[in-house]
């Protein structure tokens, strides 16, 4: 079920102001659930494979689901009804464990049940529904809330499944906290924002009208009497008036006059370019340090241009450093992709855990991790030969799509997530099949290719007991025996050796990849060898 339901109230010689709502409502039945005890624990599966992660608390199934409001609005909360059916019998629920780290470090010990909610009569968890995310992403207004469809009773081991409706309220307001109004996009722009929240977002038939109505759309016609604007405005670093440019590329003075051949190229080929050095960013804008003056500069360019703008961060982190998240060893590049908040409200020197933090995408970003004029060089020569279709033999490459999918810890079979909590190796090949062409070559490398539960090797939780050897880690879900609809299938086992041979000398079925285009799950940008 959804709706919309608009109500306005009009006071003579008062400003307007409109209340608004959207209305959804989710239910989890059974036939979608799987329980299943391993000796110690009740694991609850279901299709979706997200969870709650309160370490030591029952992990429970979570549905995150996001809309689309207008433009101009304030979110003021949400309203929560539920009804519930019990599960017969008794359980008691696998407790949330630590994400196991990357680095090769040896597992977290395991986390024994929290005994202030296993030993309680209260329900787990105290919420059916609420707003986790309230932002702006390319051009848009999304909210994502989060769906908690099964409660467990820890005192009485009791089960119950809930069908959650719930109602989205705000008012016709825009909300400064989150976002800074756009002056203007182009048409081809507004059209790729628009297909990117299409495929966030449920209720799509709202999204045409709760764009930015205020924002001028700018076509930018690659005609012969632009031409001369179009070529001027690729060396330019200064506002433009006439045109609005579709990419954008950060790099240093040294680097420049090679990253202008591809500016050049791109504005060529109708896709307006401009080249913005760190060097005039260094002078002309705020910030504490060379990472914060680049965020400035793309903020501005962000109400200048309008959101979904390519940038191209041109250079590795010793051309355009990179931004530490929490001050970890973690980098990230979603800094310089969003233009909400500071990501440090507190004026510390720890960027990332304030509450201004914004982790919803502006720009289509991208780094070109290059280190000097000679690495600059050859990648832009391999940027524009793949684009012309120059020089590379068999041009059937730009139908191949190479996908690369495995497990990332041993907690939850290593299974890796996106933000909408979906395991990429099942979505990304729903993906592929659903929306690119029938004539488009794909090739998954997954772990554990084949799903074939192995007898001789079950998964074993990096735990401190022993489980019954019912499943094996495979690349969607801890598989149960002669119950694999959870799994998808790749073309080949994910390794070293048979990446590079996609990659290099093609797959056994003469897949050739070679300068075609990879999608990387972690960053979700295209990648090119």
């Amino acid at each position: 079920m959804r709706k919309i339901i608009i109500l306005l109230a009009v006071i003579i010689g008062l400003p307007v102001l409109v209340f608004a709502q959207v209305s959804d409502s989710y239910v989890l039945t059974s036939n979608n659930l799987t329980v299943y005890q391993d000796g110690v624990y009740d694991v609850i599966m279901t299709e979706e494979q997200s969870y709650t992660q309160e370490v030591g608390n029952p992990q429970l199934p979570v549905k995150t689901i996001s809309y689309v409001i207008p433009y101009n609005a304030t979110v003021t909360g949400i309203n929560v009804s539920i009804s519930q059916q019990k599960l017969d019998g008794d359980y008691y629920i696998f407790p949330a464990q630590q994400p196991r780290r990357l680095d090769g470090s040896s597992a977290p010990p395991f986390v024994e049940p929290n005994q202030a909610v296993y030993g309680s009569s209260a329900p787990y968890p105290d919420k059916a529904a609420e707003i986790v995310s309230d932002g702006y992403t390319h051009g848009y207004h999304v909210v994502t809330v989060a769906i908690y469809p099964v409660v467990y009773n820890p005192a009485d081991k009791e089960i119950y499944l809930r069908n959650v409706s719930f109602t989205i309220n705000y008012t016709g307001i825009f909300d400064n906290r989150l976002g800074t109004p756009y002056e203007k996009i182009s048409i081809k722009r507004a059209e790729l924002g628009k297909q990117v929240v299409q495929n966030m977002v449920k209720n799509i038939n709202n999204i045409e009208s709760f764009r930015n109505l205020n924002a001028q759309l700018v076509s930018n016609s690659n005609s012969q009497n632009n031409q001369n604007n179009y070529e001027l405005m690729s060396g330019s670093t200064s506002t433009i008036d006439a045109i609005v440019p579709d990419y954008i590329i950060i790099t240093n003075n040294a680097l420049k006059p090679y990253f202008q051949i591809l500016a050049n190229w791109k504005t060529k080929k109708g896709v307006p370019a401009i080249i913005k050095t760190v060097e005039e960013i260094k002078l002309n804008y705020n910030g504490s340090d060379l990472q914060e003056k680049i965020l400035n500069y793309l903020k501005e360019a962000y109400i200048s241009y309008g959101p979904s703008n390519f940038v191209l961060l041109g250079g590795d982190i010793n051309i355009v450093p990179d931004r530490l998240f929490k001050q970890t060893s973690f980098a990230t590049d979603l800094y310089y992709a969003t233009v909400g908040g500071s990501w440090n409200a507190n004026k510390n020197d720890i960027f990332g855990e304030s509450s201004d933090t914004d982790y919803d995408y502006d720009f289509f970003l991208g780094r070109a991790s290059v280190k000097d004029a000679a690495e600059a060089q050859r990648f832009i020569n391999k940027v524009i030969n793949y684009e012309k279709y120059s020089g590379l033999g068999n041009n059937t490459y730009v139908n191949n799509f190479l996908a690369l999918v495995g497990f990332l810890n041993d907690n939850s079979c290593g299974v890796f997530y996106d933000a909408g909590g979906y395991n990429f190796s099942k979505s990304i090949k729903n993906i592929a099949n659903t929306y690119m062409p029938a004539n488009m070559n794909k090739w998954f490398l997954f772990d554990n290719y084949d799903c074939q539960y192995n007898s001789s090797n079950p998964y074993q939780y990096p735990y401190s007991y022993t489980p019954n050897p019912i499943g094996v880690c495979n690349n969607d879900t801890m598989v149960i025996p002669g119950n694999i609809d959870n799994c998808a299938t790749g073309n080949q086992t994910l390794s070293k050796s048979n990446a590079f041979s996609c990659l290099n000398d093609g797959t056994p079925d003469n897949l050739d990849i070679q300068l075609g285009a990879i999608f990387s799950l972690e960053y979700g940008e295209v990648l090119l060898k």
